[in-house]
């Protein structure tokens, strides 16, 4: 069962998806909200994006006209500085990546990238990124998010590179989050 979030009145209720009340909804209008939040760390390497385990969401559209919005928020992201501090990041829907930039030459496809301090306690965070969809289903649709540092290195993500667990804000712990909304056509 999904819900309709009535933005001009804050009243929720409850709508079967393909009935009636869930096709009055007004453009624009938010249907659902789906969340994930990662709490622990993740860590990757090697030459190849893989993806953020526990950072992953799903959602059934009402209509196949409908949009979904795609809200990424990384808490911080530790590469490991000393090598290569760059960390791209690719969105998927199932295994198609979207909202990538296009690519020139041998250019990666990507959908955001970040970059660290040289040092390795440090780390970047706080990173968002949208991405408005359009699905044309009314299947269950998974979103994820997968990650390739420089130079084929180790990444973390919710930690710093140098993993230290002190009382320091270079040290303090993160979260992440991935949501998204569908949005009435």
């Amino acid at each position: 069962m999904s819900v309709i979030i009535d933005g001009s009145a804050g009243i929720t209720y409850p709508v079967v998806a393909g009935t009636s009340s869930a096709l009055q909804a007004s453009a624009g209008k938010v249907l659902q909200v789906v969340s994930t939040i990662k709490q622990d760390t993740f860590s990757m390497s090697g030459a190849s994006f893989v993806e953020i385990t526990g950072l992953t969401v799903s959602i059934t559209p009402t209509t196949t006209s409908n949009k979904v919005l795609v809200q990424v928020s990384l808490g911080r992201v530790g590469p490991n500085s000393g090598v290569g501090s760059t960390v791209a990041f690719q969105l998927f829907r199932g295994a198609t990546v979207v909202g990538a930039g296009t690519p020139t030459g041998s250019q990666l496809a990507t959908s955001f990238v970040t970059s660290a301090s040289s040092n390795t306690n440090y780390s970047f965070g706080g990173f968002a990124f949208q991405f408005l969809d359009s699905p044309s289903s009314t299947s269950s649709i998974t979103y994820s998010i997968k990650m390739l540092a420089e130079s084929s290195t180790t990444a973390y993500i919710n930690r710093s590179f140098a993993g230290g667990t002190t009382a320091a804000t270079y040290d303090a712990a993160s979260s992440s989050t991935i949501t998204v909304m569908e949005i009435a056509a």
